[in-house]
């Protein structure tokens, strides 16, 4: 048996080497990935981060000892999850918070020039962020980072539809002598030449993610501008341009449902056509859920998994899309929603957890350092399905009680989708450690 990657450095301070006893019962975790490879089979523990590959011959029985002592494999009558829950409650201790906030989701308004018919904000009121609401963003920025780099997100309704916001609040950080740079979830539609050289000179945007529902004639259903542009399809394409030339990274993200899935195929060459081997450019599919309006979902967990692979193995072999490498750091937090030193501000100033809009979940504003504690640690419940205790991947998982796309638990087709990607990042990393 070789190591192909040690254990994560955390997780093996908390985690001596688990004692054999001879003639005791024992079997494999639940938290073991076994991928085929051509040197036999890759043992991948999703909660030690340990790679191991047992060569072509070799069997678990023959090692069973050193399966043992690296905790692939446990006593019968183990509990792996409540294990797994025990140390991310542990490494979560040890990573306490600075009380400094670094990263900030920021809400220029809630309007938007689309009219997408899957919009979860459809039915919010529209509210536009103030030139005073702006500076006051900043000035606030300022005081809770503490000296540290800043990350700001720019999200909406569509943030360029009050682009002005963007320009005060950097402005007043630039003034204020904060570093930050900047990411935004855009449309696209408004990221003229001028709109992307500020981006690059004053707003430090690193990257954009813009969503494009399909070719031209389903793209102008989808998003139903209110401009009633005939030619929004192609000057979206431009725009990408656009950034790409202001050394903006753009990630076109592909919303696939049943009704638009062919369509993503024709697209996904279209793309590729227009923008492979520009640099910064990529491509992914996400699986649009009910929640964020009426879509059609596939009718099976077989039918979505197949169409969302093939349509992800389509962009890859298109030189659109690569997997991001194997991560090997403990696990123990989802998202901006259960990390304090991340705040969602929102258009009037009020402080949220999550970037979906809700006026109701508020946990304080920038006028004050008063906070909603009750609130915050709501956001940190995490919600289990029965199928948790026997997922592989449970390590590497965590579903939030209060979001929108994990309120009922993780799906049967949400956990093959994760499961299958960590078995070819898997594969990725021993190619790449073999070489």
């Amino acid at each position: 048996m070789k190591t192909i990657i040690g254990p994560i450095d955390t997780v093996r301070q908390i985690c001596s080497r688990q004692q054999y006893h001879p003639g005791d019962a024992y079997r494999m975790t639940v938290h073991c990935l076994s991928v085929p490879c051509d040197e036999g089979t890759l043992l991948f523990h999703t909660l030690t981060g340990e790679l191991c590959l047992l060569e072509a011959g070799e069997t678990a029985a023959q090692l069973e000892q050193a399966l043992v002592e690296r905790r692939f494999m446990v006593p019968d009558g183990f509990d792996d999850q409540a294990y797994a829950l025990e140390l991310r409650k542990i490494l979560s201790l040890l990573h306490p918070t600075t009380g400094k906030r670094t990263s900030f989701t920021i809400l220029t308004t809630t309007d938007c020039n689309a009219r997408c018919f899957y919009c979860y904000e459809l039915g919010c009121r529209r509210i536009t962020m103030s030139d005073t609401v702006a500076r006051d963003t900043a000035d606030y920025i300022a005081r809770v980072s503490g000296g540290e780099d800043v990350k700001l997100s720019w999200f909406g309704g569509e943030p360029l539809f009050n682009a002005r916001a963007i320009d005060v609040i950097c402005e007043r950080l630039t003034q204020r002598g904060v570093t930050y740079s900047s990411s935004i979830v855009s449309n696209g539609y408004l990221f003229d030449e001028a709109a992307a050289e500020r981006a690059e000179r004053l707003w430090r945007l690193q990257s954009a993610q813009i969503t494009v529902d399909g070719t031209k004639e389903r793209y102008q259903k989808t998003k139903a501008f209110i401009y009633h542009d005939d030619c929004a399809y192609e000057r979206v394409m431009r725009n990408i341009d656009n950034l790409l030339s202001h050394h903006v990274r753009v990630h076109v993200r592909l919303n696939m449902n049943r009704e638009n899935a062919d369509d993503l195929f024709r697209l996904s060459e279209e793309l590729a056509e227009r923008f492979k081997g520009k640099e910064g450019f990529s491509a992914y599919p996400v699986l649009l859920k009910e929640f964020v309006g009426k879509v059609g979902e596939f009718q099976t967990a077989d039918e979505a998994v197949t169409r969302y692979f093939a349509l992800q193995h389509r962009l890859s072999a298109l030189g659109l899309f690569e997997l991001p490498p194997l991560d090997h750091h403990a696990f123990f937090q989802r998202c901006m929603a259960d990390n304090d030193a991340c705040e969602v501000i929102h258009p009037d100033g009020k402080i949220g957890k999550c970037e979906h809009f809700d006026e109701a979940d508020v946990i304080g504003s920038i006028d004050s350092d008063e906070r909603d504690r009750a609130l915050i640690a709501a956001w940190k419940e995490p919600v289990f399905v029965d199928a948790c205790r026997s997922c592989p991947i449970q390590p590497r998982c965590l579903e939030l009680k209060k979001c929108a796309w994990s309120q009922s638990g993780c799906t049967e087709t949400v956990r093959r989708i994760r499961t299958e990607k960590l078995r070819e990042r898997i594969l990725i990393a021993y190619e790449g450690q073999k070489a």
